[in-house]
């Protein structure tokens, strides 16, 4: 990974070129920062991002888990079918030695209800269609172990659907907050 900040420049371009909107740096930073520590105390993580684009995120998430040289899988799913043959192609440029990478072109909600069992997800960091947000928060609830995380980009654009997931996290006793970037991160973490 010490390209990191070459491919990262190369898949800026990839999602300029595309229209594929993509995390700020802060966002990738917060990410990395988030996934390291907690990949660091895990002996093998299972990640997922939903709604991996061209893999602008993707990038950020692999570096933290080579960083922290964690066992495990990470699982970039991309529902739209020319963004995930783009992501095919990020992936292709990245040598990863410690975590198994799969590019899934898939919806990301319906993957997750299909493929995981209880507690078996240790990070998802979502950034699909910001209407089906609370679903992936159903669907992924039951999935996330303890201590696990999950993170949703774009969190001061959907106040509403930020709320909708508070409350329901509240309720089940998680600990929630939004990490303030320039887009926002609402991040949850299950007791």
């Amino acid at each position: 990974m010490d390209d990191f900040f070459a491919i990262l420049r190369i898949v800026e371009r990839k999602c300029d070129d595309f229209g594929v909107p993509r995390i700020d740096i802060d966002d990738g930073i917060a990410l990395y920062s988030l996934l390291y520590v907690l990949a660091t105390e895990k002996n093998n993580v299972v990640v997922i991002d939903a709604g991996a684009g061209v893999g602008y995120s993707t990038l950020w998430l692999l570096k933290a888990l080579e960083d922290a040289c964690a066992e495990g899988v990470l699982y970039a799913i991309e529902r739209d079918r020319t963004r995930f043959l783009e992501l095919e192609k990020t992936l292709g440029m990245l040598k990863a030695s410690c975590v198994k990478v799969y590019s899934i072109n898939d919806d990301a909600i319906e993957f997750v209800e299909r493929k995981f069992d209880f507690e078996t997800l240790n990070f998802i960091f979502i950034d699909i269609d910001k209407n089906k947000y609370f679903d992936m928060f159903i669907a992924a609830k039951n999935k996330l172990a303890k201590g696990g995380l999950m993170a949703f980009h774009n969190a001061y654009m959907v106040k509403n659907v930020v709320e909708k997931i508070l409350n329901e996290a509240h309720k089940i006793n998680w600990f929630a907050t939004i990490i303030p970037t320039d887009e926002g991160i609402l991040l949850l973490r299950k007791r």
